[in-house]
């Protein structure tokens, strides 16, 4: 399915629970993230490339019997998708949020995607 030998790797690392698959319409991909935290509502982004991995990030357990969590160490984004097209590699963290969102807790969340990125890299 993927081309690229680091998204087969990180394919094959993360339970399929925590992937989002694509699906195909008028012969381009897409993907439908959902929060279904509080209101439940989703986003459609369409002509993602083929080899592109979607990471459920906030499948992933909070490590709250090592952390405190009072620095947002605790948090994690709703969403990773790591994607190559034409030998260009995108990092893409998403953070989905009903309603007015805390600029401080998306930040934390935000930032916890990237680590949570790091550690897969």
């Amino acid at each position: 399915m993927y081309e690229s030998e680091d998204l087969i790797i990180l394919d094959q690392m993360i339970q399929d629970s925590a992937k989002v698959p694509l699906t195909e319409a008028y012969g381009k991909f897409q993907v439908e993230l959902r929060e279904t935290h509080g209101v439940n509502y989703e986003v459609t982004i369409k002509n993602i490339p083929k080899n592109t991995l979607v990471i459920k990030s906030d499948e992933f357990p909070a490590p709250t019997k090592f952390f405190q969590g009072t620095q947002g160490e605790c948090k994690r984004a709703d969403y990773l998708i790591i994607s190559e097209d034409n030998q260009r590699k995108f990092i893409i963290v998403i953070e989905m949020k009903a309603g007015k969102a805390i600029e401080k807790e998306v930040i934390y969340q935000s930032t916890e995607g990237f680590r949570m990125l790091n550690r897969l890299l």
